[in-house]
């Protein structure tokens, strides 16, 4: 049920809904509060509202139970960028790359 939530969650986000996908994902985390893939979809959509520092501690918990998922690095590391942090957006951009280099081709 979590996963589905977040699905249709996501499928409201890819079309550009990102109001209405945040409570899918909140549905979701309500049911798994260890599902990274909707901590980082929620993560992003709170950025799109401007939401930088909830949108920062939704990143940071994905990453947390997923610490392999390059995208949420990424996502992460663009986050602490629009805050004005800098060097810790370039350090989580290394960390994303060094995922990517310790991941099998």
């Amino acid at each position: 049920e979590s996963i589905k939530l977040c699905d249709q969650g996501a499928a409201l986000a890819m079309q550009g809904h990102y109001l209405e996908a945040e409570p899918y994902y909140r549905q979701s985390l309500n049911l798994d509060p260890t599902y990274a893939r909707a901590w980082r979809n929620l993560g992003v959509v709170l950025g799109k509202k401007g939401e930088n520092t909830e949108e920062i501690k939704s990143l940071e918990t994905s990453v947390r139970y997923d610490p392999k998922d390059v995208i949420t690095f990424f996502d992460l590391a663009e986050g602490y960028a629009r805050a004005g942090q800098l060097e810790i957006s370039q350090n989580t951009y290394k960390k994303g790359l060094l995922c990517v280099l310790s991941q099998p081709l």
